[in-house]
């Protein structure tokens, strides 16, 4: 039985697409106010030349327009 917690096919629906037609599916999400959003990939694994599986990378977006940067670290000079 799937649990609360973990994505379902058809909760992910870039996932489900990347599975059914076997290519890569890129999405942005967007983020709440106070939170930056996410770039999601969903690239299609293949055996014998046909899917088998999916994996998935996400990466933060920037924070959105006009909130504080917070601490930053120093750029380094090249």
């Amino acid at each position: 039985m799937p649990s609360a917690h973990w994505p379902t096919p058809t909760s992910v629906p870039l996932v489900t697409a990347a599975f059914e037609s076997g290519t890569i599916g890129r999405e942005n999400i967007g983020g709440q106010q106070d939170s930056a959003g996410l770039k999601v990939e969903a690239v299609p694994v293949r055996y014998k030349n046909e899917v088998v599986a999916v994996l998935t990378h996400q990466t933060a977006l920037g924070r959105p327009q006009g909130q504080p940067a917070g601490e930053r670290l120093p750029r380094l000079r090249r």
